[in-house]
């Protein structure tokens, strides 16, 4: 019965040294790792400063914002506050798109989108414009019509007195020539006076035609009771 009650005894021995030895690694644990410092970068939460609120919204502001980043806001913090911390509309924001009124939560991302970029004016094509046709060669305006000269008035047949002509005054006459003159003139001083122009058929080569061409220039003045 001895040795039963020996081993009892050596087993609570090593059990008391492994439970020393187990509370002591497990003590050194814990306090070692509620001692390890936490990185900065980690730290997601910032006591606030004097007068601040103690709970702090995280929020995202993003897109068309001067300063794009994370911010902390305290609860009750609209759209257009966080904007403003931001830096305000970037250019070309669309303000209109936003809801300035609507309240943050904690973890919104509030983006401000931008306006479409203005599209360039299309570049007019140019018009091909026909070649420029020659100008017609004016035509020369037509003469005026040619003035007809004015008719020279008749001219009246100088008239021959048979009884005073001389035989230049004879000569004039169309159709006597010096023989006829001469024939004449002797008439005149054989027989007399003429007494009418018909006499003048009597004389050699006066004949109808030749009579004919004369008449018009010859006349006898003294013996005008008996004309023609």
């Amino acid at each position: 019965m001895r040795p039963v009650l020996e081993l009892r005894t050596a087993q609570k021995i090593v059990l008391a040294l492994i439970i020393v030895v187990l509370g002591g690694t497990g003590t050194y644990l814990f306090s070692a790792h509620t001692s390890a410092p936490v990185p900065a970068g980690e730290q997601l939460y910032h006591p606030p400063a004097p007068g601040e609120d103690a709970v702090q919204l995280v929020v995202q502001v993003a897109g068309a914002v001067n300063r794009p980043g994370i911010y902390r806001l305290a609860p009750g913090t609209r759209v257009y506050e966080a904007i403003e911390r931001a830096g305000g509309f970037a250019a070309r924001a669309d303000r209109d798109a936003v809801n300035l009124a609507k309240l943050i939560e904690d973890g919104d991302k509030v983006t401000v989108p931008y306006k479409p970029a203005p599209k360039p004016e299309p570049v007019p094509t140019p018009t091909l414009q026909p070649p420029p046709q020659p100008r017609p060669t004016p035509k020369p305006a037509p003469p005026p019509p040619a003035v007809k000269p004015a008719a020279p008035a008749p001219i009246t047949p100088l008239l021959v007195d048979l009884n005073t002509a001389t035989q230049a005054d004879l000569e004039r006459v169309p159709d006597i020539g010096p023989v006829l003159a001469q024939r004449i003139i002797a008439y005149r001083q054989r027989y007399g006076p003429f007494k009418t122009i018909y006499q003048l058929q009597l004389i050699e080569g006066i004949g109808r035609n030749t009579f004919a061409q004369i008449k018009p220039y010859v006349t006898v003045r003294r013996v005008q009771s008996q004309g023609q």
